[in-house]
């Protein structure tokens, strides 16, 4: 959905932009693995989810993002190896329905890991929290809105080097209207604006069409 889903009550995979958005998860329980490839990068997740009708959805996963290993030379312009870069984290996910809300919230560890052939391997630390609600309307039941905060923690400590980097902290808006449902079509907009704390603000649209 062009990354618009702020605004949209998924599975598990929705989770990781909206903690929210597990709160109507209709299984009981529901194991994913979704890996997509990024250009030069990767992301995979995995995970479970278990809904406790009348109380709460619960949900854990762990994620991982990688580079493709980078050729790196020394000072004189031979070959040292490869630079390679992941960061995993391993989340908590609770989100619950009361009334026209779903709230979630995320706890998160995160574990950066970096290989330099000429300074070796550096490893990192932070915890992190993810917080989101989404809004159904009850008289406009086509209609979502939907906020959410997402890497509210620590710094990123190494333990082997005294820098200390930022999390990539960001808050995000969403709306979604279903224009089409029927027995055999589907048609939905999605409209996301996502504003990261050390950059400027990104709008994103998307538009879904599914039929049998």
């Amino acid at each position: 959905m062009g990354e618009t889903g702020t605004a949209l009550m998924q599975d598990s995979i929705g989770a990781n932009i909206n903690p929210a958005a597990l709160s109507r998860t209709t299984s009981e329980a529901n194991f994913y693995y979704s890996p997509s490839s990024l250009g030069d990068a990767y992301l995979g997740s995995i995970g479970l989810t278990y809904r406790l009708e009348n109380y709460f959805t619960m949900g854990i996963n762990y994620l991982r993002y990688e580079i493709k290993p980078i050729p790196v030379t020394d000072e004189f312009n031979n070959f040292a190896g490869e630079l390679t870069w992941a960061d995993s984290a391993l989340t908590l996910i609770l989100s619950r329905e009361i009334d026209e809300f779903s709230f979630g919230l995320a706890v998160k560890g995160i574990l950066r890991q970096e290989y330099n052939p000429i300074f070796k391997e550096t490893t990192g630390t932070a915890g992190a929290v993810d917080f989101g609600i989404i809004f159904c309307p009850r008289k406009y039941k086509r209609l979502q809105a939907a906020y959410s905060y997402r890497n509210w923690g620590t710094m990123v400590t190494y333990s082997n080097d005294p820098k200390a980097d930022l999390l990539p902290e960001s808050s995000r808006i969403g709306l979604s209207y279903l224009f089409l449902e029927n027995a055999a079509n589907q048609l939905k907009l999605c409209l996301d604006g996502e504003y990261a704390i050390s950059d400027s603000l990104r709008p994103a649209a998307g538009l879904e069409y599914t039929f049998e």
